[in-house]
């Protein structure tokens, strides 16, 4: 009988621990989440007022003149073709890249390309036609 009540007890405190500390991992949880909310709406005031989209974009799709082209050193590759909008990556060395598509926005020409990847994440992005070394024309099929 001295037994089960040493079980019972000692299982009442158990709980008891169990309690206090998964409560003390809520409330670490929940403080963490205030902060990284804080820091979100911190950052997101920042990049509203950083980021000013111009109110009528007009691009200008055209057939690409081009079918591969190499980029200079530091490359930057957007996600759409304006520079004041996000970037996508940046391309640290000369690379060769497959030209898919190009656009003029903004009186200035960018080319939609393909860049080798070890994955299919990012692996397509708009570079301005200035930051190639140079452009391959494409084949032109002969009637």
């Amino acid at each position: 009988m001295k037994f089960a009540v040493f079980l019972i007890i000692l299982l009442i405190l158990a709980c008891v621990a169990m309690f206090f500390y998964l409560n003390n991992q809520l409330i670490d949880s929940k403080s963490q989440y205030l902060s990284l909310n804080r820091q979100y709406i911190n950052l997101r005031e920042k990049y509203l007022k950083v980021s000013k989209t111009p109110a009528n974009i007009s691009i200008l799709y055209k057939i690409p003149s081009n079918a591969y082209g190499t980029t200079k050193d530091n490359t930057n590759v957007y996600l759409v073709p304006l520079i004041s909008l996000p970037l996508l990556l940046n391309l640290p060395t000369k690379t060769k890249v497959n030209i898919i598509d190009e656009a003029e926005c903004d009186n200035e020409i960018w080319y939609y390309v393909l860049f080798p990847n070890e994955s299919n994440i990012n692996s397509k992005g708009w570079i301005k036609k200035s930051d190639f070394i140079e452009v391959i024309p494409a084949l032109k099929k002969e009637n």
